[in-house]
């Protein structure tokens, strides 16, 4: 077949694929954001905190896990409102792009298949990108696949120098999932132990200062190991992002899809053999998707990469070249894209509880009222200066987390209507309450005489207690 060859400057107009997704996406956004600012205005103006003083139980243990990111966002937020946010998820498609290029290039040297596969993986991370910290955990483990691919393929040792300074950021940015960086290093060290490679040690000497200089961040040893002193199986039902995958759901199904599509490539070309750290890249990215949706995001990072590698054969030839005018046309549809970003989605930085919140706000000051709202209300509430009964930061809510209430666990029974309203109102004597119309303590408050509905956006309402007054 004769080979049809393409100018390589050419072939990079094919980066504004996933960068035009990028601008009509409904990107992921949730109502964490509100307390990422709020924490970060309070980082900025009191340093890290140990104690929680954005719901009303102040005495809880806290561990800000992602305190760093909480700053750069409020930066960002302050001076150039949800614009700046837009704009940064931009640039990080525009890193993700050049990293997965580059990933792939180094495999093989091939621009064509490079591009391909940024442009696949790159489009598809793109449906879980939000201004969250998750954002920098994939960069950081992108640029650590990169060194590790160089230090096996072209013994690059100096690049793995880097990688304890990459640690130190990942965990002053999202220490929650700092630990993946350890379970995608782990691919790495298998191959070189099978393959004898005296290299081994060098990598062990690095990881393990990785290690070590994860303890440089505002909570020492508390941040290194979050997931074990913070977590609880137990959220996993009430966070969507936490569930396990099924094919039920268009996440599922692109999952299994995607899934399909490798095992069949890799069964047509089983001639090449198959590394044995992609391997295992596909074998562990695969289970940890199984167990939530979330972590299909790391499929995406370690299993497509390698895919383009183990091609028999290219039919399509790359010649250097290409109008210098391109340039010029590559800077204006990035201008174009980054237009259209901000344009398409500066509405959607908006809180469901903004309405309900304005409405406080001309009513009630935070010191004359104490308030209950339901889970997802609660970041935005604080944002605005309140102190609710709980918030979207699950893990503060738990006892193994905060060292004193399981908040979490009593909220599951206001939740699924198992508690004893009258009990638990009285407990904390709420004076206020920001609820859905049609949960369970809704339906009590709504049938209960000692509580009037002040207010009403669709199915959100806030009823004033009659029994409790500050």
């Amino acid at each position: 077949m004769r080979l049809k060859e393409i100018p390589s400057k050419l072939l990079y107009l094919y980066f504004f694929i996933p960068l035009s997704i990028g601008c009509f996406i409904n990107y992921s956004f949730n109502e964490d954001i509100w307390y990422m600012l709020k924490y970060g205005e309070i980082i900025l103006n009191k340093g890290f905190i140990h104690t929680d003083i954005l719901s009303m139980h102040s005495n809880f243990h806290l561990v800000i896990q992602q305190g760093f990111t909480n700053v750069i966002f409020y930066f960002i937020y302050s001076n150039f409102q949800q614009y700046g946010l837009f704009l940064l998820l931009e640039l990080f498609i525009i890193l993700y792009l050049i990293l997965f290029y580059k990933i792939s290039y180094l495999l093989t040297n091939n621009k064509l298949y490079s591009i391909i596969t940024s442009i696949v993986s790159t489009s598809l991370l793109e449906f879980f990108l939000s201004p969250r910290a998750q954002i920098f955990t994939y960069l950081f483990v992108l640029i650590t696949i990169y060194i590790l691919e160089s230090f096996y393929k072209n013994n690059q040792t100096n690049l793995i120098y880097f990688l304890p300074l990459v640690s130190l950021l990942h965990i002053n940015l999202h220490g929650a999932l700092w630990i993946s960086l350890f379970i995608f290093m782990f691919p790495f060290l298998i191959q070189l132990f099978l393959d004898r490679n005296k290299n081994i040690w060098k990598l062990l000497v690095i990881l393990f200062l990785m290690f070590l200089v994860g303890f440089l961040n505002p909570y020492t040893y508390e941040l290194v190991f979050f997931p074990l002193l913070s977590y609880s199986s137990f959220i996993n039902s009430f966070i969507t992002e936490l569930f396990p995958i099924t094919i039920n759901n268009n996440i599922g199904k692109i999952f299994y899809f995607l899934l399909g599509a490798i095992i069949l490539f890799y069964i047509y070309n089983k001639k090449k053999k198959l590394e044995i750290r992609h391997l295992l890249l596909l074998y562990g990215t695969i289970f940890m998707t199984l167990i939530n949706i979330r972590n299909f995001a790391f499929f995406i990072l370690g299993s497509i990469y390698p895919i383009m590698s183990y091609i028999k054969k290219s039919y399509i030839k790359v010649r250097s070249g290409g109008s210098v005018y391109l340039n010029l046309v590559y800077v204006f549809l990035i201008l174009v894209c980054l237009f259209f970003s901000i344009e398409m989605n500066s509405f959607r930085l908006v809180s469901i509880a903004k309405k309900s919140g304005d409405y406080l706000l001309d009513h009630y000051s935070d010191s004359s009222i104490v308030l209950y709202s339901e889970f997802n209300f609660g970041s935005y509430l604080e944002y605005i200066g309140y102190h609710p009964y709980i918030d979207t930061r699950a893990e503060v809510f738990l006892k193994k987390a905060n060292h004193k209430e399981d908040i979490f666990l009593e909220f599951s029974d206001v939740l699924n209507g198992k508690i004893d309203f009258d009990k638990f109102i009285d407990k904390y004597q709420f004076t206020h309450f920001v609820v859905y119309n049609n949960s369970y303590i809704g339906r009590y408050l709504k049938s209960n005489s000692s509580f009037k509905p002040v207010f009403c956006d669709k199915n959100i309402i806030i009823y004033e207690s009659i029994l409790y007054k500050q």
